[in-house]
């Protein structure tokens, strides 16, 4: 309703674009909403409503970098995820995943407004689907230097540290968590693990990542607990620990 009055009151085309990239990003949060419901002919129609308000936003203003997480998002579901392939295919139109996050990385790099979302969507993708945790990392440290006191990013630092194979640097994140938790219990409440898991909630809650939390945590007990100078297990990777 907002975007629509700006629209409806828009004198420039710097205006039209701003409130066409509030119309295509309401839209597609919503059908974010009704992806993870299982709703996907509706999903995919306020995508592709997203996408009309958001490809008439770039002409009007083509340096109008943030555009792209919308597009990119749009093309990197459109051709990974099976429901969402199947309809795009059905109505004719396709996605691209190597596009999708050539376009995301586009916005989190250049983008005004939306940096931080567009690096979080990336970060989730190369943890959780198609395991880059080199990607992964440096999205994450992005988001680390955008929000320094985020404990939640916190989190993600040493998960994506531990998947990359860097156990030592994943337990100093996990540690610097913990101080910072019990001066303040209750920091690990105000963030859960949505935007991580936001587009592969199945693959999150899977029994490897289980599993891998558990060999996390034994790995961890083991090193408070060795003398000072042993040296900490070897770091066998693999998975988001924290």
């Amino acid at each position: 309703e907002t975007a629509d009055a700006l629209l409806d009151g828009a004198k420039t085309d710097k205006d039209r674009a701003e409130a066409r990239f509030m119309l295509g990003m309401a839209l597609g949060t919503r059908g974010q909403w009704k992806l993870l419901r299982r709703s996907y002919i509706k999903a995919w129609l306020d995508g592709r409503k997203a996408l009309k308000h958001l490809n008439k936003s770039l002409k009007l203003d083509p340096e109008f970098y943030d555009v792209y997480l919308g597009l990119g998002v749009f093309d990197y579901q459109a051709d990974r995820l099976p429901k969402i392939l199947k309809f795009s295919r059905i109505l004719g139109m396709r996605g691209d995943w190597k596009r999708g996050l050539e376009r995301m990385r586009l916005a989190a790099e250049r983008g005004r407004l939306a940096q931080g979302q567009a690096a979080q969507f990336l970060a989730s993708i190369y943890l959780t689907d198609i395991k880059d945790p080199v990607q992964g990392l440096d999205m994450v440290r992005r988001l680390r230097e955008l929000y320094p006191d985020s404990a939640y990013f916190l989190l993600l630092e040493a998960a994506a540290l531990d998947q990359a194979g860097d156990f030592e640097g994943s337990f100093k994140a996990a540690r610097g968590l913990f101080d910072r938790a019990r001066v303040d219990p209750e920091i690990l409440e105000r963030k859960q693990l949505g935007i991580l898991c936001g587009l592969a909630p199945e693959v999150c809650l899977g029994a490897d990542y289980a599993a891998g939390a558990l060999d996390w945590l034994q790995r961890a007990l083991a090193r408070e607990e060795a003398p000072a100078t042993a040296t900490a297990p070897a770091s066998k990777g693999g998975g988001p620990r924290a």
